[in-house]
């Protein structure tokens, strides 16, 4: 039962306009509504008179009529939408040429400020490249765009694929964009730089990621100083330092913040980088937060051993569900739908950060929860799962059709696509009323609900802090899941309810509610590819120690006001760079003189995974005599292998059963004698980190590999591989799907390093060897890019 409510914080509600649509032009905003742009309304707005060059051949106010589009109704007033005076702001400075930062809560309208600037490059002939946190919103993004600007006008590049590349609006991950301007700085200009006015970095806040932050610094770091830069992020609570690195990396003297205290004004004049911050307060939708306290799930004590055992267990249970690892009980999520139900808070989203956990509350929620759909709303849901099977959309094995129809649904990782595709459609229809998931939310998905529900403080990671594999939630994490709650122009209010189930946990989410955002900080990491790159473009040892001296100097890791600080930050990332030096020197990548063997050229070709036991094993013909299905399974290893802190406490080893496939066999053994060795010499050595190899990946490719080539109907063997005997092995359809997505990459790329090693090989059967893995390798790319774990397919260009 839910127990007390407390903690309830008044909130600040400051009414502002929105942008909700900014999708379809308006031919004459002016004629059509009163709310029109011009220089009177926007000082009403505080904001100030300045007559400027339109591109269109007028004043920048009707540069912002042509251009924020003709805007909706807004539901709770009964009047258009009408652009916020921080997106006003924030086009003015694009329009100017500034670079331009806007950190913004949730909903506010980011997005609008893009296709401002998209709309602009586009009149003056210019390009804009879009940049996302991860391929899947890529793929979401070409199509959203598409039906914006049409398809003509909207290009994708992903690591193997491009399509329209020439459009004046291309989109990509972030990673593809900082490949692409690393290339360019390094090597050759890259021509589909060329016209390209804005680079558009959404979600910056991805920045201060633990894994994916090092891309965005470089991305950031290697644009080019010519390219207009667009950040959008949600809060951080250090946006001041973040735009005077930025500033400082483009080579602007000035930085400049501005506020709602100075009407967003920018004073100075000349091209720099502007931060346009808007606080948590100026949602456009007031928050309530609230802290409930619930009973905690309590593990089983178990029946076995003597009474002592019994008891012994029985009070570890009890000391758990006092930690701050504990779980709201099973009931506790049954009330809690039934209270939002009854107090009209659904939809909402519960997140719950494990996947399993997450799946065991659903189908308690099914079977124990209220029904939450009525007769036509259910029949709506059937209607859609129909058309999706009409539409050739497989919805995999695990989705719980049964739960849906109730209004329960999952949204995590542990999905396929088009499953999470089928979720994202019936609750933004608002068939679905609870949706449970991790984090998957918290990047670019439209999915916003009148009610967020935290379920605890900890969560599982990588990097933990605990025996119990997890650590405590930040602030700007714990804020970013709360600010998914209030639908502007359907709600007046949002709500986060945070579970509490003790005390401690309690106090916890007293803290993340009163905490700001925290401050974003560099993650930086240098890659093996990356130091093989720098040495291969500036040779010699002096030339490589200057360039990068320059170059840390310029990145965030480094940064700091105080110049020796920021010299000791510098020191402290060329001794790492040079520590990997050593490394590729040890493994034969370089010679003592910085420069690259064959093997260290075909290093700088690959991009991400455990690079070193890759290219060892392609140089060192560990492929050779493989058939195609053998092929991809041992690359799924090497795709997913898993990069960990060190625990000595750990052993990893192979089941020496598991492979019955001796060639297979045969490859991992001498894997794990080179994983120990790199254990040894490289990852324990300089980073505290060790590898583990991943033999469930390799068999579940195998079996994949080897099902799709005795029967072309892979949606069936899909089906037989995940519910057959090895279901047990498979943690769920999601991480499956990555596992092969994974290793098609990897194959990608390993196509192109046998081709670059059959032109560097002098012996007739060196390029032989890399020819026969060249064709080895298509055929087990066509074998395991099969429906449902298939690249998006998004048309190609001829």
């Amino acid at each position: 039962m839910i127990e007390k409510v407390t903690n309830r914080i008044a909130p600040v509600r400051i009414q502002m306009g929105a942008v909700t649509n900014p999708y379809k032009k308006a031919e004459n905003t002016e004629a059509k509504n009163n709310n029109s742009i011009n220089s009177t309304n926007i000082n009403n707005l505080n904001y100030y008179n300045k007559s400027l060059i339109s591109f269109k051949g007028a004043s920048f106010y009707q540069t912002l009529n042509d251009n924020y589009f003709e805007l909706p109704i807004d539901k709770t007033t009964g009047k258009a939408f009408q652009p916020d005076i921080y997106q006003k702001a924030s086009a003015e400075n694009l329009y100017k040429g500034n670079d331009v930062i806007v950190t913004a809560p949730t909903g506010t309208g980011k997005t609008a400020i893009a296709h401002y600037v998209i709309n602009k490059n586009m009149e003056d002939g210019k390009k804009t490249f879009y940049t996302t946190p991860l391929k899947a919103l890529s793929n979401d993004k070409v199509r959203e765009f598409q039906k914006i600007y049409g398809k003509d006008n909207v290009g994708l590049i992903t690591g193997d694929k491009k399509v329209n590349k020439e459009a004046p609006i291309v989109i990509m991950t972030t990673e593809v964009y900082r490949n692409m301007v690393i290339q360019d700085n390094l090597k050759e200009r890259n021509p589909l730089l060329d016209d390209v006015k804005t680079v558009v970095f959404d979600e910056l806040h991805y920045l201060g990621d633990n894994d994916r932050g090092s891309v965005w610094e470089q991305a950031i770091m290697f644009t080019p100083k010519d390219k207009q830069i667009l950040s959008l992020s949600g809060t951080m609570a250090n946006p001041e330092k973040i735009t005077d690195w930025m500033a400082k990396t483009k080579g602007h003297t000035k930085s400049e913040k501005v506020t709602p205290d100075s009407s967003y004004k920018a004073q100075n004049t000349g091209v720099h980088t502007v931060l346009i911050n808007v606080p948590s307060k100026n949602r456009h939708v007031p928050l309530d937060y609230e802290v409930m306290d619930v009973k905690a799930e309590k593990k089983r004590a178990g029946g076995g051993g003597s009474k002592a055992d019994r008891k012994r267990a029985k009070r570890k249970a009890n000391l758990f569900a006092l930690s701050d690892s504990a779980a709201p009980s099973k009931d506790s999520y049954v009330d809690m739908v039934e209270k939002l139900n009854r107090e009209d808070k659904l939809p909402a989203i519960f997140f719950i950060f494990s996947k399993k956990e997450g799946r065991a509350t659903l189908t308690y929620l099914k079977d124990n929860g209220p029904q939450l759909t009525n007769k036509k709303e259910e029949r709506q849901i059937e209607q859609t799962l129909q058309r999706f099977k009409d539409d050739g959309k497989y919805i995999g094995e695990s989705m719980d059709v049964e739960a849906l129809k109730k209004g329960y649904a999952l949204h995590n990782a542990g999905m396929l696509p088009e499953q999470k595709e089928l979720v994202e459609e019936l609750f933004q229809k608002k068939l679905l009323k609870t949706v449970i998931s991790t984090e998957t939310l918290s990047a670019g998905i439209n999915m916003p609900a009148r009610t967020t529900v935290i379920s605890g403080v900890r969560k599982p990671t990588d990097n933990p802090d605990g025996d119990d594999h997890k650590r405590y939630i930040y602030p700007n994490e714990y804020h970013q899941m709360a600010g998914r709650a209030g639908r502007r122009g359907i709600d007046t209010q949002g709500y986060c309810i945070s579970m509490a189930s003790n005390t401690s946990q309690h106090k916890k989410f007293d803290q993340l509610i009163n905490s700001p955002s925290n401050d974003i900080e560099s993650h930086y990491k240098v890659d093996y590819s990356f130091v093989a790159s720098i040495d291969d473009a500036y040779g010699t040892k002096d030339n490589d120690k200057h360039y990068i001296e320059k170059l840390f100097t310029h990145s965030l890791k480094a940064y700091d006001e105080d110049p020796a600080v920021q010299k000791a930050n510098a020191e402290k990332m060329i001794n790492d760079f040079e520590n990997k030096e050593n490394v590729l020197k040890k493994y034969e990548y370089l010679d003592e003189n910085n420069q690259l063997t064959d093997k260290g050229i075909l290093l700088t070709k690959l991009n991400g995974y455990e690079q070193i036991p890759i290219i060892d094993s392609v140089v060192n013909k560990e492929f050779e005599d493989m058939n195609p299905i053998q092929l991809a399974s041992v690359v799924a290893g090497l795709a997913n292998m898993e990069n960990v802190v060190k625990d000595d406490n750990q052993f990893s080893k192979k089941d020496a059963d598991f492979f019955e496939d001796d060639v297979v066999d045969k490859f991992e053994n001498n894997m794990n004698e080179k994983i120990s060795d790199y254990n040894k010499n490289i990852y324990t050595k300089y980073d505290n980190r060790e590898l583990k190899n991943n033999a469930k990946a390799i068999k579940h490719v195998y079996a994949w590999a080897e099902m799709n080539s005795k029967d072309e109907d892979s949606k069936k063997n899909w089906k037989e591989l995940y519910t057959g005997d090895m279901r047990k092995n498979i943690k769920d359809e999601g991480t499956l799907f990555r596992e092969i997505m994974q290793t098609n990459d990897l194959l990608k790329q390993m196509k192109e390093i046998s081709l670059e090693g059959e032109a560097l090989s002098e012996k007739r059967l060196d390029k032989r060897y890399y020819q026969q893995l060249s064709e080895n390798i298509d055929e087990a790319i066509a074998l395991i890019n099969r429906a449902p774990a298939q690249n998006d397919e998004i048309e190609e260009d001829e």
